[in-house]
C-alpha cells in the first residue's frame, strides 16, 4: 500500500484519470477544504464522488461529530475510511491519495 498526500488539484487530476480508464474514484476531503475549493466541483464533473469529512459515512466521522458537531475536520479523519477499506480489501496494487 502506498499513501500519498496530494493537494486538492492532484485529486482533481486523479478523478479525471479514473474517468479515462473507467475506474471508480472516491475522494474523502477535509470539510473546511471541501467547502472552500473548486477542485471538489471539478472532481464531481469528472465523475468522482467527493465526501466532506468528518461525515456520517464512517465510524470515525460519527465519533468526531458526536463530540464536536461543528468540526471542520482534520487530515486524520478522512484518512480513516480509505485505510480501513485498504486493510479489508487486501489488494496490494490499490493506491490511496489523501487530499
Amino acid at each position: 500500500m502506498q499513501r500519498k498526500q496530494a493537494p486538492a488539484s492532484g485529486c482533481s487530476a486523479l478523478s479525471l484519470a479514473c474517468k479515462h480508464v473507467w475506474v471508480e474514484c472516491k475522494v474523502t476531503m477535509v470539510k473546511v477544504s471541501y467547502h472552500q475549493s473548486r477542485p471538489a466541483s471539478m472532481m464531481r464533473v469528472w465523475g468522482g464522488e467527493v465526501v466532506a469529512s468528518p461525515s456520517q459515512d464512517t465510524q470515525a466521522g460519527r465519533d468526531v461529530l458526536a463530540k464536536y458537531p461543528n468540526s471542520n475536520g482534520s487530515l486524520g479523519v478522512p484518512s480513516a475510511k480509505p485505510l480501513k477499506m485498504l486493510q479489508s480489501a487486501m489488494i496490494p496494487t490499490m493506491r490511496l491519495a489523501v487530499c
